[in-house]
């Protein structure tokens, strides 16, 4: 019989100390004994105590190493999984109109990138998280904004103002937000765009070299 005493996983290496163990079985006690001698023959009979529960002696322990230990933590401790949805406009690609929804809050933002090269971002991961992304988009130019504009003023809507490229940090991408946001919930809300603004800065170049392929692709096919 043996019995885990611990483990360290390390590189995919766990270390378990081991404590082999035996069993040991005392001889039972005689309570009482007679002797009895029939047709010539001697019989003796004893009176035993029931055999008390046998004892388990530790051993020395042992060590066992189990390949593949780290996999198995992170199978049984997985990490959580988000699902984006997105609806996306990008002007002039220069600046991206961001729409999302999260339990009934809606959400809008302005981003400084041109989203046609996250096309091509399926699923990402962080140290926290994972997340399928799924995401609608269309492209339009300031021309196209301004009968849009038109358009959204004669029905009473509130026109797109798109922000100057200045109101954006400069050197890495961001999103400013429009409208209103609940407190309570815009930061876990804004979580999702977060890690994908920042796997987009990390991938750029491939994510950009990715669009310039499909784009190739598209064109050919045009052409036949």
């Amino acid at each position: 019989m043996l019995a885990a005493a611990g483990g360290i996983a390390a590189a995919g290496l766990a270390i378990f100390a081991v404590e082999s163990q035996s069993e040991v079985v005392p001889a039972p006690q005689v309570l009482q004994e007679a002797v009895v001698h029939e047709n010539g023959r001697q019989i003796i009979m004893q009176r035993l105590d029931r055999a008390p529960a046998s004892s388990v002696v530790p051993g020395p322990p042992q060590v066992v190493a189990v390949e593949g230990a780290s996999q198995f933590e992170e199978e049984v401790s997985p990490k959580p999984h988000q699902m984006l949805f997105l609806s996306c406009t990008v002007y002039d690609h220069q600046v991206s109109l961001v729409r999302w929804s999260i339990e009934g809050r809606s959400y809008r933002a302005y981003v400084n990138a041109d989203f046609n090269d996250a096309a091509g971002i399926g699923s990402f991961e962080t140290t926290e998280a994972g997340y399928s992304l799924f995401m609608a988009l269309g492209n339009e130019t300031a021309e196209s904004l301004s009968l849009h504009n038109a358009d959204r003023q004669a029905a009473g809507y509130p026109m797109i103002e798109l922000p100057a490229f200045a109101s954006f940090p400069a050197g890495y991408t961001s999103y400013l937000l429009d409208g209103p946001a609940d407190p309570a919930h815009v930061e876990a809300d804004c979580q999702g765009m977060e890690a994908l603004l920042a796997h987009f800065d990390a991938n750029k170049t491939a994510l950009q070299q990715a669009r310039q392929q499909r784009e190739l692709i598209a064109c050919n096919g045009r052409r036949f």
